[in-house]
């Protein structure tokens, strides 16, 4: 019955505040490197390092990235 209650009491803010926190847990937990792994530039949760792309050239980002790749 006391998790009727709990269920009960949550409104929407809290419903997308606990949504909002266990994504950001579960996408840190899942993008975890090795402590072996070399240093790299720090991503930030869900949109990784794409703010570290140049804003006037991105094809030139792009073509260097696509071409490391393969």
């Amino acid at each position: 019955m006391w998790l009727y209650d709990i269920f009960l009491s949550l409104d929407v803010k809290g419903i997308l505040l606990f949504m909002f926190s266990f994504l950001l847990i579960a996408d840190f937990i899942r993008n975890r490197t090795p402590a072996n792994f070399p240093p790299g530039p720090k991503a930030l949760p869900f949109v990784g390092n794409i703010l570290s792309l140049d804003t006037k050239h991105p094809h030139v980002c792009f073509t260097k990235v696509w071409i490391t790749k393969t």
